[in-house]
């Protein structure tokens, strides 16, 4: 039965007898409560009541099994009036008492607001990823501008708890509520000055608290492969893999490299007289003429393993696979291109060298790389922010820099370009978008007899051979050209080596 305010009154229970109720000191109860503050529950020090304005059949549920664990017995839900628990944190103010998830940063109502706001700003700021990083007393936000990670603002730990939580119960179409003991993923679209963005969120739970990374993408944006940074043999090398009909077109590079914006500037270009199928977890980008599966939106009860199996009735032209993340997908990946599909996907590997035993990590048969058609082309990306051409300086360099100059392009010289830290008005601390450094290897009779030798180093002997530029070679021909400096380079890909 619920309780009205009258009837409060008359048993002797006003919102200053609340108010006198000692609250539940169990840790564990005291981190749900600063969780689901908005929802108004009081839980009593010894555990045997819990006091809420509102029925919320789950939440109050969860509630109840998290006391009778230590109480060995259900509490008793007592329902009272909502001007009970408003007048309750009148009081609170009055007395000056601290409360859990209140502070003068974000506010209670404007949680909502406040994420909107990061967003926006980020978006405003050209950010890849914003990092939301809570610990045991402060929460940190972070911007990942053109790779680097700048401070954005600093929050209570309880504030960063209810942006994480608005994120994951409001915002996001994720499998489960917000803990931060769980990792979690999930995915939405957010709008902003009139554009639609698609924002994919992880959790992952940390010794002190969690991390959130939200990775912000712009449908609206679509480069060309010139555009990103690619060379004319390395864009003929993945125009021919596009337009063939078998085989793995693989895409490898570290987290936050572009792979996922290369491969959805080549799926918006497919003609719409081939079907292209894609399987996605979550889906980020829609394109209008790709038939795009969501994994992160499947009912339980339909397994990967079924969902693949049908995708081979969809007699789809090209397959794209969001990633090759593990053996089911690399199984999938290795049976479609076995009966002859074109698959176009991308996977974590270091360099093009390193695709091959990243595959076979995976659990595909090394016999099936020197089968014909089998792979088509192989491609690793990286992304090197490029610097401003309004601010950057040409510098004498030094005794050491000319010697590695010598040693990795076999050519000494005396100025270089460098970036201005200062940076300028139309930069940020000397860096202005992004370019790609990359190799594209296209998988010949030759190369699958050296993947069947595991001859790594004859690969590198093979690709100079036929002139095809690796990453020492691409990062060489913007280095000359000022786009970059050998410091952003190797910071963000590895140390260069001569002969990679």
């Amino acid at each position: 039965m619920k309780v009205g305010v009258r009837q409060i009154a008359d048993a002797g229970m006003s919102a200053r007898a609340l108010s006198d109720i000692s609250p539940s000191r169990q840790p564990e109860v005291v981190q749900w409560l600063r969780l689901h503050v908005d929802e108004h529950y009081l839980v009593s020090e010894d555990g045997e009541v819990i006091y809420t304005d509102q029925p919320r059949a789950r939440n109050t549920k969860a509630l109840e099994q998290l006391l009778s664990r230590y109480l060995q017995r259900p509490p008793r839900v007592q329902l009272v009036n909502r001007a009970i628990f408003d007048s309750f944190r009148d009081l609170q103010l009055e007395q000056g008492q601290e409360r859990q998830v209140m502070t003068d940063q974000v506010a209670a109502t404007g949680t909502t607001k406040a994420v909107k706001k990061i967003l926006g700003d980020a978006i405003d700021a050209d950010a890849s990823d914003v990092h939301l990083r809570v610990r045991e007393r402060e929460a940190n936000v972070l911007l990942r501008i053109y790779g680097s990670l700048l401070s954005y603002e600093t929050y209570s730990r309880d504030v960063g708890l209810r942006l994480a939580r608005t994120l994951f119960n409001h915002f996001s179409r994720s499998r489960g509520d917000f803990s931060e003991h769980i990792p979690l993923d999930g995915a939405f679209n957010f709008h902003h000055a009139e554009q639609r963005y698609g924002v994919r969120l992880n959790l992952m739970p940390e010794l002190r608290g969690c991390t959130i990374v939200l990775r912000i993408r712009n449908p609206q944006r679509r480069i060309t492969l010139a555009q990103a940074g690619y060379t004319s043999q390395q864009i003929a090398a993945i125009g021919e893999s596009m337009r063939g009909h078998c085989g793995l077109l693989l895409f490898s590079g570290p987290t936050n490299s572009g792979k996922s914006t290369t491969v959805g500037s080549l799926l918006g270009e497919v003609p719409a007289e081939r079907h292209v199928l894609s399987i996605e977890d979550p889906v980020e980008l829609q394109w209008p003429l790709v038939s795009q599966i969501d994994l992160s939106s499947l009912r339980d009860d339909v397994s990967l393993d079924e969902l693949l199996a049908c995708t081979v009735r969809q007699d789809p032209d090209l397959l794209a696979l969001a990633e090759i993340r593990d053996a089911k997908t690399a199984r999938y990946a290795e049976n479609m291109a076995l009966q002859g599909r074109a698959i176009i996907a991308t996977l974590h590997a270091d360099g093009v060298v390193g695709i091959p035993a990243r595959l076979e990590k995976l659990g595909m048969d090394r016999g099936h790389f020197h089968l014909p058609g089998f792979l088509s082309l192989l491609v690793s990306q990286f992304l090197v922010p490029m610097l401003c051409v309004h601010c950057r300086v040409q510098e004498c360099i030094n005794s050491h820099f000319k010697t590695r100059s010598q040693a990795l392009f076999g050519t000494p010289q005396a100025t270089a370009w460098r970036r201005n830290r200062a940076g300028c008005e139309r930069c940020v601390g000397g860096f202005a978008g992004r370019t790609v450094i990359a190799e594209a290897l296209p998988v010949g009779r030759e190369l699958r007899q050296l993947l069947l030798r595991r001859d790594f180093d004859g690969i590198r002997d093979h690709m100079r051979a036929l002139g095809i530029a690796g990453r020492r070679d691409h990062a060489r021909e913007k280095l000359l050209a000022g786009q970059v400096d050998l410091e952003t380079v190797e910071n963000h890909i590895s140390p260069l080596v001569k002969g990679r």
